[in-house]
């Protein structure tokens, strides 16, 4: 054999050159080294599927498409309407947990009944709101009455007259008989919403109340301005005048059990809770 660095000829034998001093490979150990070096790149390249390789990846992409399936339907089945948060609404009134027959009143210290009311001249806003109770032909100013309060001062008298029967009584005076619901509306986003320490899928949205029955005053220009300072927030919401009339926008969390969207009335009846001192509808 030939020495690779000087291509001085060697005997077969030799380790090293006796010419340059290199080391000398046998052609036995390059074969060996060669072979070596195709069996670590075998070794390199990924496995092919054998025999029936492929269904694995039908499999696979089966199960992918399936898991976006029931996504999708998971989906779908959360996307509320304003129609099925009604129907959770309506249902909870329906079985007397709600304010449909609630009537809305004012409730601000006077006795509206049969009994005059007296009022000190200094008090401007109980002035401003019984001046527009007799605009309205609910009471009649007594100008000419002669009446003092304990400390001395000028106390102004009201009369009640007929139209207030029927609406006053036990320091209240009615607006209207009970509210009715007129709409759903402005949904959020579903989300994870937790009630009395569980965890359920929820959605907020504005219920909106109107009047039923209202009292026939109710609608005279006059009461509208006093009335917004006077009608008294209810149950989480106040009552606003618009061009459609006298309206009451609660913001509520509806929760999604057994496939229904409930209100928190219908699910602490599911569940057997007691109801809250402050219900939020």
């Amino acid at each position: 054999m030939r020495c690779a660095a000087c291509s001085a000829l060697l005997p077969d034998t030799a380790r090293v050159c006796s010419q340059c001093g290199a080391t000398v490979y046998p052609s036995e150990r390059m074969t060996l080294l060669s072979e070596l070096g195709r069996d670590l790149d075998a070794r390199a390249q990924p496995p092919r599927l054998r025999g029936g390789g492929w269904w694995l990846g039908l499999l696979g992409a089966a199960l992918l498409m399936a898991g976006a399936a029931w996504a999708w339907w998971e989906e779908e089945r959360l996307q509320v309407t304003p129609e099925a948060l009604r129907h959770a609404v309506e249902s909870t009134v329906a079985r007397g947990g709600g304010p449909g027959t609630d009537p809305v009143c004012v409730a601000n210290g006077l006795p509206y009944d049969h009994d005059r009311v007296h009022v000190q001249r200094n008090n401007e806003a109980t002035l401003a709101w019984m001046e527009a109770l007799v605009r309205v032909g609910l009471y009649a100013a007594e100008p000419d009455a002669v009446a003092q309060a304990k400390d001395g001062s000028p106390v102004q008298v009201y009369r009640p007259l007929p139209a207030l029967e029927g609406w006053g009584g036990e320091r209240r005076l009615c607006m209207a008989r009970a509210v009715r619901l007129q709409a759903v509306r402005n949904l959020g986003p579903v989300q994870s919403m937790r009630f009395r320490g569980e965890a359920y899928k929820g959605v907020a949205a504005d219920v909106v109340w109107v009047p039923q029955e209202p009292a026939p005053w109710l609608a005279s220009p006059a009461m509208g301005p006093v009335l917004a300072t006077q009608w008294p927030s209810w149950r989480g919401a106040r009552w606003t005048q618009t061009a459609e009339g006298w309206t009451l926008v609660q913001r509520r969390h509806f929760f999604l059990h057994g496939g229904q969207w409930l209100t928190s009335e219908s699910l602490e009846r599911i569940h057997d809770l007691p109801p809250r001192t402050s219900p939020p509808l």
